[in-house]
């Protein structure tokens, strides 16, 4: 009898002993180790603020920008003074080197990421760790192709050198101021003396963004390609088909000196201000201006390629 109940308090004592180790243990899972739990624990998340820099400011301590806008989170500050450590991270929002005085100069919004510390001062005080500068974007330059309907001469005055002035016709008309900082080349980039523009020239043109608010525009051009020479010829239309416009040129009703002028995909029919026309608006009568290749037929009339085809009448 007496070990019998010894017995049972042993295996009693085991068994009380075995819960907590069960109950610690997730079925199906081992414990996790210390490093494992470790690991688990989240780094403090840094605070950020967008708007402008009031100030830049250098102490015998450190540099210092006041940056005032709005709190990203609704716990981050709306004003703070950020500590410019040698490693802060600055750029625009293209993740290019940035400058913080051309932010400042500028006025230019930008976002501020701190922390995780902040002295408990009004404003905070925090270091910073990335400044992005919302740089505006560079309008971008124009590119344009036309055929030169002539060239002027500026002479030098007072405040300006001489230079030459491009009038250009085509879908973007264009006055182009032409200096000694234009580049001029020919379609395999060898440099071309300016004196290669000259009226009925086709050029690709690049310019702007400034230019005036007149019709047309006036700029500077930084760049011209010479892709060749067309031939010019003024006329009233006779006759138009699905492909081809037959030109009295000159107007003076002589067949003699009529041109065929075909019409293809590449040909640009525009009215004086650059608007595209169709081809089957062209009414008999309507006054035109035709650049088309050198190439002709002997045929009478002569038959070529027109390239650009401006109209100087209203068709409505």
């Amino acid at each position: 009898m007496k070990a019998w109940t010894k017995l049972m308090i042993t295996t009693s004592a085991v068994a009380l002993l075995a819960v907590p180790l069960a109950s610690a243990a997730t079925p199906g899972q081992a414990p996790q180790s210390p490093t494992e739990v470790t690991s688990e624990v989240k780094k403090p998340e840094l605070a950020a603020t967008k708007g402008t820099i009031k100030e830049i400011v250098h102490t015998k301590y450190g540099v210092y920008a006041m940056l005032e806008g709005k709190g990203v989170k609704a716990t981050d500050p709306d004003l703070v003074k950020l500590v410019i450590g040698d490693d802060v991270q600055v750029e625009d929002q293209n993740g290019n080197k940035a400058d913080l005085y051309d932010a400042l100069k500028n006025e230019w919004t930008v976002t501020a990421y701190y922390g995780p510390m902040m002295t408990m001062s009004i404003p905070p005080q925090s270091p910073a760790v990335k400044i992005v500068v919302d740089k505006p974007e560079k309008p971008a330059a124009i590119v344009s192709k036309g055929i030169i309907e002539r060239v002027e001469s500026i002479p030098a005055n007072k405040v300006n050198e001489a230079y030459t002035r491009v009038v250009v016709a085509g879908k973007n008309p264009v006055i182009l101021n032409v200096s000694k900082d234009t580049e001029i080349v020919d379609e395999k980039g060898n440099k071309l003396a300016a004196d290669v523009l000259n009226a009925n020239v086709s050029i690709e043109a690049t310019y702007g963004p400034v230019m005036t608010m007149s019709m047309p525009p006036i700029t500077n051009a930084s760049k011209i390609v010479v892709l060749g020479d067309t031939v010019r010829v003024d006329g009233s239309i006779d006759k138009v088909s699905d492909d081809m416009v037959l030109v009295d040129v000159k107007s003076d009703r002589d067949a003699k000196n009529d041109i065929i002028l075909k019409v293809t995909k590449d040909t640009k029919i525009v009215d004086v201000y650059g608007q595209e026309v169709k081809l089957a608006d062209l009414k008999k009568g309507t006054k035109i201006a035709a650049y088309h290749s050198h190439i002709m037929t002997r045929s009478l009339p002569a038959q070529t390629h027109a390239e650009l085809i401006v109209v100087y009448q209203d068709l409505k």
